[in-house]
């Protein structure tokens, strides 16, 4: 029997390698409020909280809720977003596999579907978890704990696909077992063999 019988994902930055669209929707908005500096995005964390991170503690809210509508708007104007490199093969390997499949993503709903859509990657989800379900995003472990419980799974069956510390730290909090994506991480080739290998020992 497998030790293992789920793997849920994590999407900006690990399944979409979009960080740069986040980046120039960051510097556009501040840019149009007057916002004089370059704006470093938190990889992992809410748009609020980048915002804060970045000094700006009065106009925050306004500015997430304006980056969102931004960065939708750049992704849009895309003709093709592709998923990084072996992660469809990874999902189709875990579906013979009989692994469920979920998605854990501090994105708003809207955000989400129109990513998912763009990469044709609709309906591969068992379960979908979005920033809006969840009191306290990451790094705090609850959007995960949430994604557990709906696929029915305890967290110690979990593997966990990531790209930045938030979302490690949520995870490994939570209990799951996880592997670093992205482009400070691993490639899903890498993740493939990792899962192929994991439940041999």
């Amino acid at each position: 029997m497998n030790k293992y019988s789920a793997v849920i994902f994590d999407l900006d930055g690990t399944i979409v390698d979009d960080e740069e669209v986040w980046r120039q929707a960051f510097q556009n908005i501040a840019d149009r409020n007057g916002i004089n500096k370059k704006i470093v995005p938190v990889p992992g964390m809410a748009l609020n909280e980048s915002w804060k991170k970045n000094g700006e503690i009065e106009k925050y809210q306004e500015l997430a809720v304006e980056t969102r509508e931004e960065f939708m708007e750049l992704v849009e104007d895309k003709e093709i977003l592709d998923s990084r490199e072996g992660f469809l093969k990874l999902v189709a390997y875990l579906k013979e596999n009989s692994y469920l499949v979920g998605l854990a993503t501090s994105s708003y709903w809207e955000v989400t579907d129109l990513l998912l859509g763009k990469m044709g990657l609709t309906g591969i989800f068992d379960e979908i978890t979005t920033g809006e379900e969840v009191v306290c995003l990451k790094p705090d472990p609850e959007i995960y704990r949430l994604t557990c419980q709906k696929l029915g799974v305890e967290p110690e069956e979990v593997i966990v696909f990531e790209d930045a510390d938030a979302g490690m730290e949520a995870a490994t909090s939570c209990g799951c077992k996880v592997f670093k994506i992205g482009n400070s991480g691993s490639g899903f080739v890498e993740a493939l063999k990792f899962v192929m290998d994991i439940n041999t020992f």
